[in-house]
């Protein structure tokens, strides 16, 4: 069994392919991938790809648009479903924005205090969730990704997924739980918080 793991990979106008088209950065990107895979003389394909957060810059839609494109373009070329990208939230996966506008809505009387963290915590990964939602073909939500079959929700957005026929499982955690448009600092700093 092969596993591929993307970071980082900040989709968005500050990425040094961002006037690249999707396809064919994803075209390239196998090519390069291959010919790794052949340097090593390894007889197997991948099986599983983790990505494990900031897919995009911003958290705007167009930078989940572009990660759709390259990913689904990706899945083609290694001959694998959609099913079989396990991908987790970065901080920069985070709409930033919209945490401003429930925290302006909110300072409006909009609506009561006790709904803000709430309200907060369903809008700031809204556009991550979308993303997941076309990438997957079906609706996430706290209770349910994407219809995945072997799929178990945890805690503060996580996901347990368990992959039979690989005889292995994922604990995809959210370590940007905390983040927001004024607590910032990066995944592992969040994930130091929730453990201090």
């Amino acid at each position: 069994m092969m596993l591929l793991h993307l970071s980082d990979l900040h989709f968005g106008n500050k990425n040094r392919f961002y006037d690249d088209p999707p396809g064919e950065l994803s075209k390239a990107f196998h090519r390069a991938l291959t010919a790794a895979v052949d340097g090593i003389r390894v007889d197997t394909h991948i099986s599983l790809v983790i990505i494990t957060g900031d897919l995009v810059e911003s958290g705007l839609p167009s930078e989940f648009r572009y990660a759709r494109e390259f990913l689904s373009s990706l899945a083609n070329h290694l001959d694998l479903p959609p099913e079989q990208f396990v991908i987790l939230p970065g901080n920069h996966d985070i709409s930033w924005d919209d945490c401003q506008i429930v925290r302006a809505g909110l300072k409006g009387e909009k609506f009561a205090a006790h709904e803000f963290d709430a309200r907060l915590n369903a809008e700031k990964l809204a556009n991550y969730r979308a993303f997941l939602a076309d990438f997957y073909g079906a609706p996430v939500t706290d209770d349910s990704f994407a219809g995945l079959s072997n799929s178990f929700p945890l805690d503060g957005g996580g996901w347990l997924r368990d992959f039979p026929e690989l005889k292995l499982s994922v604990a995809a955690l959210n370590t940007s739980e905390r983040e927001n448009d004024q607590v910032r600092g990066g995944d592992f700093s969040a994930l130091h918080k929730l453990n201090h």
